[in-house]
């Protein structure tokens, strides 16, 4: 039976990553054809074909150990008694022997607040882990200090525990922690044997997660990031607040859906990647999450920032036409950024989503917020003038970028005007 839910989900696999290639290579073409709606439309197709093909190669393996260790854990705590329990297993590192352990299954009123928590080696499962010796705590005042930091963390106290390793072909995978005996009691030796015996199903569970190292994204983990090269843009509009001083709230929101409508097309139809709204603004990548194949990314970019400008132009003045208000204050300032950022699926388990981080996303976001608010504007960091020089001109403006130990200075796109040297 195994073998054919495993042939059956290669197979499944096998045509999601046909699917997956497809929709990049459609995408390709409706670059050409520059069908931006059908580019939206397939950007949001691969991630969750991507989704699918993670879940189906590792996912359904380590979601449903998972489970059942949860289960059994949970077994083993009402049998003597327990409020609460975990399971921890090492947290995988590529350059090292990791030195923390995660939660790889938990319960407990505690258990949101340190889901994400990597315990030290110090602790009482860091230690049972290293001897490969159970430990049963009945004072709480002989907690050792990193305990108190997780208790700290999570409102609570630890007042009597079991910890106890979890072993699997004489190797120790990892350890299982019953806290809390209710009524106030203490746990027991007999409690310690009778938890002993409950362990050897999940330890074999344990040891065929950590198989997987994929399994570990499940639980929030990604150690192997790798950096990729972006091309961040920010827009937002200056002034906005004189829309709520000079319409009603109805028109107010309708005007800054359309300007935030409006200017997503625009990133769309130079390849860029939506990524959040913040009422008046937005933030786009371009090369992360979905790589631009054809010509730079910091070029497309650019192309859209100046795109960007003359639309909200035209969109100012309609504004002004239909509301018959004088809207001078307002203007959309445009800020762009180069460099490494990082992709991986963040938030809640319910509400996980694709996200990147790095810091060109906040040198973008700073050079928007200080960028000058009285005229339409787009300001650029130092290696987005220095990758497209040969092709526009820019000014210095006097602003500064904290850049590690150097100083990351800030340049306006002077549009309209050629390229010059320097």
């Amino acid at each position: 039976m195994n073998e054919i839910v495993t042939v059956l989900v290669g197979a499944v696999a096998a045509g999601l990553v046909g699917a997956l290639g497809y929709a990049a290579r459609s995408i390709l073409q409706a670059r050409k054809e520059r069908r931006a709606e059908e580019v939206e439309e397939l950007h949001q197709q691969i991630q969750r074909l991507s989704g699918e093909i993670l879940l189906l190669r590792s996912g359904n393996v380590g979601v449903g150990l998972k489970r059942d260790i949860e289960a059994e854990l949970e077994v083993a705590m009402h049998a003597v008694g327990a409020t609460e329990s975990s399971v921890l297993v090492p947290y995988p590192d590529l350059t090292r022997q990791s030195p923390y352990l995660v939660f790889l299954a938990l319960h407990g009123d505690a258990s949101p607040k340190i889901r994400m928590t990597k315990v030290g080696s110090d602790s009482a499962a860091g230690r049972v882990f290293r001897t490969g010796q159970p430990e049963l705590l009945r004072n709480p005042e002989q907690r050792p200090s990193s305990m108190r930091i997780v208790d700290d963390k999570a409102e609570h106290v630890t007042h009597n525990m079991i910890t106890v390793p979890l072993r699997h072909g004489g190797i120790v995978v990892g350890a299982a922690q019953l806290l809390n005996k209710r009524g106030g009691t203490s746990f027991t030796e007999e409690d310690l044997q009778q938890v002993i015996i409950a362990l050897p199903s999940i330890s074999e569970k344990a040891a065929q997660f950590l198989h997987n190292r994929g399994n570990f994204e499940m639980l929030g983990f990604y150690p192997d990031l790798a950096p990729e090269e972006g091309t961040i843009l920010w827009c937002d509009l200056s002034a906005s607040s004189l829309l709520f001083n000079l319409l009603s709230a109805r028109d107010t929101f309708d005007y800054v859906n359309e300007y935030l409508q409006r200017q997503t097309q625009v990133v769309i139809e130079h390849g860029g990647a939506f990524q959040r709204y913040d009422f008046d603004g937005a933030f786009y990548s371009f090369n992360v999450p979905v790589p631009i194949k054809e010509g730079d990314h910091v070029a497309s970019a650019v192309a859209a920032a100046v795109d960007l400008q003359d639309d909200f132009a035209k969109l100012k003045q309609s504004w002004e036409r239909n509301s018959r208000q004088n809207l001078d204050p307002i203007f959309s300032r445009v800020a762009i950024a180069c460099g490494e950022v990082y992709k991986r699926e963040m938030g809640h388990p319910r509400h996980e989503q694709l996200m990147i981080l790095g810091e060109a996303i906040g040198r973008a976001a700073h050079l928007c917020d200080a960028a000058p608010r009285g005229r339409h504007v787009i300001v650029v960091d130092e290696a987005v003038k220095d990758r497209v020089a040969g092709e526009a001109r820019f000014k210095k403006l006097p602003l500064s970028l904290s850049k590690g130990k150097q100083d990351s200075h800030a340049y306006e796109l002077l549009i309209g005007q050629p390229a010059r040297a320097g």
